[in-house]
């Protein structure tokens, strides 16, 4: 009996994580995926979060003298930019670890802040996860969370980021 329950629990959890992959797989965006400004020098202080051949997206808390920010390095051309807003568009507004609902921070805006901040903290994402098939770059916030519908997930396009660094030129 035990064996069917693990067998069963490992059927169901393989068909979500096949669920999610296709659900990822089929995203279209009317809009672009974020907002940013273009950094005339790289920021002070940054944290790595993730980082690729191409790309590396870093975080900043709030400091004596410098804001909180999100960021990301172009490799190949040296440049930075900062991330002022990030597309609500088929985002998972989940709840942050201090229990807040991101769908009631995010409302039904177009775009939300970054950093995300609430009644309680200043997010940053926790893991940046890349999809080579889809050129997306999925941004999650309290990904440790075990829960993962309580995981909040936005999507940045990697087309939209090659045209901003463009603009950056």
């Amino acid at each position: 009996m035990r064996m069917r329950i693990f067998i069963l629990a490992g059927l169901i959890l393989s068909a979500s994580t096949i669920f999610a992959a296709q659900q990822d797989e089929s995203l279209s965006f009317s809009r672009r995926t974020f907002e940013s400004v273009v950094l005339k020098s790289a920021p002070k202080s940054p944290v790595k979060i993730y980082d690729d051949k191409d790309f590396a997206f870093h975080y900043r808390r709030a400091g004596a003298s410098d804001a909180p920010g999100l960021f990301v390095h172009a490799r190949k051309l040296g440049r930075w930019i900062e991330i002022k807003k990030l597309s609500t568009e088929n985002a998972k507004l989940g709840r942050l670890s201090t229990g807040e609902d991101v769908g009631l921070v995010a409302g039904k805006k177009p775009y939300i802040d970054m950093p995300l901040k609430t009644d309680k903290s200043t997010g940053f994402p926790s893991k940046v996860k890349y999809d080579a098939e889809t050129e997306l770059y999925a941004l999650e916030f309290d990904s440790w969370q075990k829960k993962n519908e309580h995981v909040t997930r936005f999507f940045i396009d990697r087309e939209d980021l090659e045209e901003a660094f463009a603009k950056a030129r």
